[in-house]
C-alpha cells in the first residue's frame, strides 16, 4: 500500500480557521453574514488560480485532504471545509445534499476565486455536483473521487437503512462501514482513525443526511450530472462486489458510476487508482496528486 508522502511544501499561507474567526474571516475576505449564525472551518493554503475547493465525504472532514494541500498549494490555491455538522463546522438548518452544497458555494463565493475546480471524495462527489447545479460562477473543472451513484427505488433504499441503524445503532453500523472502506492489507490505524471519527457523528443528523442523499440522487443527482459543462475526472479505486463487499477496482471492471458518468457529460475522463480502498488521497496520495497536477493544467 502506498502511504502518505512526507510533505514536501508546508506552504507559507497555510491555515486553519472557523470562517466566523476574525483570522479566517480576513484571510478568505469572508464575513459573518456568509454563514448566518453557523461556523464553517476551513483550511487554505496558496495563491494561484484554479483554486481546487476539497470536499469531504460522509463522516469525514477537511483533514483527509491535507496531503493534497501540502503538494500542490505551492502551485494552486488549496482550500478544504468540513461540510456542515462535520469536523468543527456548524450543524445546518437542514441536514441536505442543498444545504451543504450551498457552504461549499458559500466559501467558493467568498474566496473570491476567479476560477475553480471542485473536488468532492465518497458524498462529497454528490455535494460538488449539487453545488455545480446551484451555481456554475467560476467553476472550470470537477474531480469527483471514487463516488458513486445510487441505483433503485430510493424508499426501499432508505427502509434497508433504517432497518440497518435500528438493528445495530449508529456506532455499529458506522464501525462497519469504515472498518470496509481500507482493505485488509491497508494501515489499522488509518481503519482504526476513520471509523472512530464516523462514529462521533450526531446519529441523527447522520441518518437524515444519509436518507436525504438517497433521495437527492434519484432523480436530482442524475439531472445535476446530463448539466455538467465543463471537464470533469473521476479517479476511481474501488467497487462493491455482489455481495456487497468493498473491494480494490480491478482491471476491466466498471462501477456504475464510471460507465454512467462519460455517457452524460460531454469533456469526462476516468483514471482507475489501484489497489488501494476508499480513501486514494490518503492511501495513494503521490498518484492521486499528480492527477490532480495535471488536471489543474489542462483547465487553468
Amino acid at each position: 500500500m502506498t502511504q502518505n508522502p512526507t510533505p514536501s511544501h508546508a506552504g507559507p499561507s497555510r491555515r486553519s480557521f472557523i470562517t466566523a474567526g476574525v483570522a479566517g474571516l480576513a484571510a478568505l475576505g469572508l464575513n459573518r453574514s456568509a454563514f448566518g449564525a453557523g461556523r464553517i472551518r476551513t483550511i487554505a493554503a496558496g495563491a494561484n488560480d484554479p483554486t481546487i475547493i476539497f470536499v469531504h465525504g460522509f463522516a469525514c472532514a477537511a483533514d483527509d485532504y491535507q496531503a493534497q494541500i501540502d503538494a500542490l498549494s505551492s502551485s494552486y490555491r488549496c482550500i478544504a471545509l468540513d461540510l456542515p455538522g462535520h469536523g468543527a463546522s456548524a450543524m445546518p438548518a437542514q441536514p441536505t445534499m442543498a444545504a451543504l452544497a450551498q457552504a461549499v458555494n458559500d466559501v467558493k463565493e467568498r474566496s473570491g476565486a476567479r476560477k475553480v475546480i471542485l473536488a468532492g471524495h465518497s458524498m462529497g462527489s454528490k455535494v460538488v455536483r449539487e453545488a455545480y447545479r446551484q451555481s456554475t460562477e467560476g467553476v472550470v473543472g470537477l474531480v469527483f473521487i471514487d463516488g458513486s451513484v445510487y441505483s433503485g427505488n430510493p424508499d426501499t433504499i432508505n427502509a434497508n437503512l433504517r432497518a440497518q441503524l435500528a438493528r445495530e445503532g449508529y456506532k455499529e453500523w458506522a464501525k462497519r462501514q469504515f472498518d470496509s472502506m481500507v482493505m485488509d492489507n491497508g494501515d489499522p490505524k488509518l481503519r482504526q482513525r476513520l471509523a472512530a471519527r464516523a462514529q462521533a457523528l450526531d446519529p441523527d443528523f447522520a441518518e437524515a443526511l444519509l436518507v436525504d442523499a438517497v433521495r437527492w440522487e434519484l432523480p436530482s443527482g442524475l439531472e445535476s450530472m446530463k448539466h455538467i459543462a465543463v471537464p470533469t475526472l473521476l479517479l476511481q479505486s474501488t467497487y462493491f462486489t455482489s455481495d456487497y463487499k468493498r473491494v480494490p477496482l480491478k482491471d476491466g471492471i466498471k462501477t456504475p458510476f464510471m460507465e454512467l458518468a462519460p455517457k452524460v457529460i460531454a469533456q469526462c475522463e476516468v483514471r482507475t487508482i489501484s489497489g488501494v480502498g476508499h480513501f486514494p488521497m490518503i492511501e495513494a496520495a503521490p498518484v492521486v496528486n499528480q492527477h490532480f497536477r495535471e488536471f489543474a493544467a489542462r483547465v487553468a
